[in-house]
């Protein structure tokens, strides 16, 4: 199997320690002009030390910034440029938000501005320093697994799709969403394993009718998403994996062109974006949109992706692959867990664009916000 690689990551082999002094060179560099900047605005013009040390982030930022791009970037492509240029902002606002929570709360505590600003610093050029080198060497281990990785996985014929439905109270929508499965896929292999994640509505008995025809688990209790999702991969004997909501926000049609370009193009694994479907689909809500767009950026960026649309239900996955992650989600954070662990063995995800009908709250729609920030922590988790 040819696996798609980042064209961007450096071939020019460095050492670590090489890696270490520059960091260690520029976050010095960044400190002392933060301090300058902030002990000369605070005693030569007394301004509020909130602002001082706003002025000396930026003056560090600029330091820093310049000689990370003499560095670290001179050697990558336009594309990767604008990834690590990404992740560089990204460190560099988390720093600020640290770097005055911390100087406010000891400044509060009693102690001096510029006592509270010097240690504030060094607390956050610490945590500066070990959250960019991770990512940053992370570049070297994907070098070395994608050849790892290509040896391993590598999907058999004939091709069988496994079509994982984990679904919890869904009795409006189950029934028409199986026959909308069956009627996509006509020609392909497919089995169907419907995970009923401990249902209180009807749901089970719709789903005794279809024992026949399809594999149906029963959760004696609701464990999660994340739970019957597992429950359903241990079952499934295809070559590739894809997971379908229990609703019709998707449309199962659109399986049927991913599996098609699975097997066309030997991808591991494969996303089905809605964002990329321009003018096609409806938004599902200002919060969720939102929420799903920072999930999207906060992945691109600690694991140098390239998606559109990360927190997508259309995962399609090649089976030995899928089957090798170590996953341990029992709710909706499997689609940050998984997205993590396939990108830590070095997958750039490709996307397809995809159909989506976006259904309400009240309309049966589970996911919260809270949600959306435990996606967020999953991601850094597995990051660091």
């Amino acid at each position: 199997m040819t696996v798609q690689q980042d064209s961007g990551i450096s071939k020019t082999t460095r050492s670590y320690f090489t890696l270490i002094l520059r960091y260690v060179i520029a976050g010095v560099s960044g400190v002392v002009a933060n301090f300058l900047v902030f002990t000369t605005l605070l005693t030569a013009y007394d301004i509020w030390y909130i602002y001082a040390a706003f002025w000396g982030f930026v003056a560090a930022y600029v330091v820093t910034f310049t000689l990370h791009k003499y560095w670290t970037f001179k050697e990558r492509s336009a594309d990767r440029l604008y990834r690590q240029s990404g992740l560089y902002l990204f460190s560099a606002v988390s720093v600020l938000i640290l770097n005055i929570t911390a100087l406010h709360v000891l400044v509060t505590a009693g102690v001096t501005p510029i006592i509270a600003q010097f240690v504030s610093l060094g607390f956050v050029a610490i945590l500066s320093f070990i959250f960019t080198s991770k990512v940053t060497f992370a570049a070297r281990d994907i070098e070395v697994s994608n050849h790892r990785y290509e040896t391993i996985f590598t999907p058999s014929n004939p091709h069988k799709l496994s079509i994982i439905i984990p679904v919890y109270n869904e009795e409006d929508t189950i029934l028409e969403l199986l026959q909308k499965v069956e009627a996509a896929l006509v020609g392909h292999e497919i089995e169907v394993i419907i995970v009923d994640d401990g249902s209180t509505d009807s749901t089970r008995d719709l789903l005794t009718s279809v024992v026949d025809k399809h594999t149906v688990l029963f959760q004696s209790k609701n464990g999660g998403k994340g739970s019957a999702i597992r429950a359903g991969i241990d079952h499934a004997s295809g070559t590739h994996i894809v997971i379908q909501d229990g609703d019709l926000e998707y449309d199962p049609r659109d399986l049927a062109t991913m599996f098609s370009v699975m097997i066309e193009r030997q991808h591991p694994v494969l996303y089905g974006s809605r964002s990329l479907a321009t003018g096609r689909n409806k938004n599902a809500g200002f919060s969720f949109y939102w929420g799903g767009q920072l999930v999207t950026v906060v992945t691109n960026v600690l694991y140098q992706q390239r998606l559109t649309d990360e927190p997508t239900c259309y995962k399609m996955f090649d089976a030995a692959l899928l089957k090798s992650l170590p996953l341990q989600c029992t709710g909706f954070e499997f689609c940050p867990e998984v997205t993590a662990l396939v990108a830590r063995k070095g997958v750039l995800i490709p996307e397809i664009p995809i159909s989506y009908a976006p259904r309400a709250v009240s309309a049966g729609k589970k996911i919260k916000w809270r949600d959306g920030v435990e996606a967020i922590y999953t991601l850094i988790k597995y990051r660091l």
